[in-house]
């Protein structure tokens, strides 16, 4: 029953998802930029939808300008270890949520999620509670 709530979670469990901010997709892709698998938030992508979102050759648009730099961008966020892995499948559910609520052309709650992820695994952000209630 949990899985008609969380989604698939093994498309969710490997390093290396990237999460296209423009169109609210999470993409593995290949060494030369094709689109291996994709999902629209927890939905799997059939191939031939991969094949009308990307083209026949599969080719995500950015790789040329992020290929070997992994450079942080308003388009793109790389989910490139496992403590991160948690947040590609909330952002996937947030899509689910948005789309089953409203017809959504850009998504623009990324920043939000992402810095929210980012200062939980921060050290620093433990540092507080800790001192205020030590072992």
């Amino acid at each position: 029953l949990y899985r008609v709530h969380v989604g698939r979670l093994e498309v969710f469990s490997f390093k290396g998802l990237l999460l296209d901010l423009e169109d609210g997709n999470l993409l593995k892709l290949g060494e030369d930029g094709t689109v291996l698998r994709a999902s629209h938030g927890t939905r799997i992508l059939t191939v031939e939808e991969i094949l009308e979102t990307y083209g026949k050759k599969r080719k995500w648009k950015h790789f040329k300008t992020i290929n070997g730099t992994f450079a942080r961008s308003g388009k793109y966020h790389f989910y490139d270890n496992y403590f991160d892995l948690p947040g590609a499948l909330l952002c996937a559910r947030v899509v689910d949520l948005l789309d089953q609520n409203r017809n959504v052309k850009k998504y623009e709650f990324w920043k939000d999620v992402i810095a929210s992820i980012e200062y939980n695994y921060k050290a620093s952000a433990f540092k507080a509670v800790y001192n205020n209630h030590p072992v």
